[in-house]
């Protein structure tokens, strides 16, 4: 049976880096981040809206040139990948910044 995935969606959050680890797959890194502002973008579905005041794991690509410290404030443009089965936020496009 096909998997219907996740409708477009994205977010511009803001936040503080809580850590960073390794992602599972051995490819790219997982950011937690502290969600304290999700803003809407382009009139898509806003899913990180829920998570605010949560933290969050976003996946993060390896060649992302932007150096981070736990602690730093940060805004990333992020969308949820995936599935009925489950998914992850991703960073869009690099669109991420230390604030």
């Amino acid at each position: 049976m096909p998997r219907a995935p996740v409708t477009p969606n994205a977010s511009r959050v803001r936040g503080q880096l809580v850590r960073i680890v390794p992602d599972p797959s051995g490819r790219g890194s997982l950011w937690e981040i502290a969600i304290d502002r999700a803003q809407d973008v382009e009139g898509l579905p806003n899913f990180a809206q829920a998570y605010v005041g949560k933290t969050i794991q976003v996946y993060v690509h390896p060649e992302l040139k932007l150096v981070l410290n736990i602690g730093d404030t940060l805004q990333a443009r992020i969308a949820f990948r995936g599935d009925e089965r489950g998914g992850q936020f991703v960073l869009i496009e690099d669109d991420a910044s230390k604030l």
